[in-house]
């Protein structure tokens, strides 16, 4: 297939937007990650205490969370090497991939945003049934991975958008 000048240049600017939008992603699930094994670390901590509920369970809800996240962030940042190693006759077949990844991508961001929900009802659940023990700090973690996760889900929302809309000949979207 041969490209024109004008295509090669739409393409090339669509990778490098989304070379920018990778780059932030990939800071945010680091972040993520960070804080998913903090409340895996207090969940661990506390599941040898006498609780009535389940910080076991907790903790593996974050353990599996975070081979998933962890499984992600490596994905973004191979299309990161590939984006930048692009060269300008492949662009446009690149940023079809990579555009088609980020709704793959989106669906990962639901199912974060799900298990942030229900990490967030375990410490509830927990605070609930040991009004006795301090659950602050997993409080706070779990509503910041959760309203981080909300946060990635919009954004990639808005972003599979923002591409159509600058790019329609390039990702061509069905209606």
């Amino acid at each position: 297939m041969t490209m024109t000048q004008s295509s090669q240049n739409q393409a090339s600017k669509a990778l490098a937007e989304m070379y920018n939008s990778n780059t932030d992603y990939i800071q945010r699930l680091k972040e993520i990650i960070s804080l998913n094994q903090l409340v895996q670390m207090q969940a661990e901590d506390m599941a040898g205490i006498e609780l009535i509920g389940k910080p076991k369970y907790l903790a593996s809800l974050c353990s599996t969370n975070h081979h998933a996240l962890q499984h992600w962030l490596d994905d973004l940042e191979q299309w990161q090497d590939t984006i930048d190693k692009t060269e300008p006759q492949y662009a446009e077949t690149t940023a079809c991939c990579v555009y088609d990844d980020y709704g793959f991508y989106q669906d990962h961001a639901n199912d974060l945003k799900n298990i942030a929900v229900m990490a967030c009802d375990q410490v509830d659940e927990l605070k609930r049934h040991n009004p006795s023990h301090d659950f602050q700090l997993l409080n706070h973690l779990t509503s910041v991975i959760k309203r981080l996760a909300v946060n990635f889900f919009s954004d990639l929302e808005a972003e599979l958008d923002v591409l159509s809309q600058l790019y329609p000949d390039l990702f061509m979207v069905e209606v």
